[in-house]
């Protein structure tokens, strides 16, 4: 069912409002009556698309990680027509960082380690994304460990790893190039695949 074009055009001025705010201060000192204001948009309106502000961020990250996998398609049908699995997880690393580093500016603030509900539920979304290309790709490659813990590995492991490079200034063009190179050495050396 498509929505109205006013409901869509309410609920993406909640969604740039919440970003634009998100840019300013943490997600916990964030509320809906200041998005509510912030949007010009009633707070009957906002309760009648969102339960709370947690939901609102929800198909925010939900919104992201869909524009993840077109680009994780889009990079599979350009350079990935033999469908070789470790470019599949080169393509899957390419979408994630792009996603993480330029897609959404408010984690750029934030650290994976700092516990805050943002972290917490990106990474949550992550680990299911990174799973769900795990798991496709356990056609092709025979994993060491389950699915599950491999896809936990790469997800927290490479999201440790940009932290470090954020921390230490690393610019993007570097980092994607390092995480290319440890992702392509731990699936070429058996780390993770037999």
């Amino acid at each position: 069912m498509n929505e109205d074009k006013r409901i869509q055009k309410t609920k993406r001025n909640l969604k740039n409002v919440l970003i634009e705010l998100l840019e300013e201060k943490l997600f916990e000192q964030i509320t809906v009556k200041e998005i509510c204001e912030r949007s010009s948009t009633s707070r009957i309106t906002f309760y009648t698309h969102y339960a709370d502000k947690y939901e609102l961020l929800d198909s925010i990250f939900q919104e992201y990680l869909a524009s993840a996998r077109n680009e994780y398609s889009e990079l599979n049908k350009l350079n990935n027509p033999e469908k070789d699995p470790i470019q599949n997880f080169c393509n899957l690393l390419e979408s994630i960082l792009d996603l993480c580093l330029s897609t959404i500016p408010f984690l750029n603030k934030t650290f994976p380690a700092d516990g805050s509900y943002i972290n917490t539920s990106f990474y949550h979304y992550l680990y299911k994304y990174v799973e769900h290309r795990v798991e496709r790709e356990s056609t092709y490659l025979e994993y060491k460990y389950s699915v599950s813990r491999v896809a936990s590995f790469l997800t927290y492991g490479f999201w440790g790893f940009v932290t470090k490079c954020k921390e230490e200034s690393v610019p993007l063009d570097e980092v994607k190039k390092e995480a290319k190179e440890l992702l392509v050495s731990l699936l070429e050396n058996s780390v993770v695949a037999k």
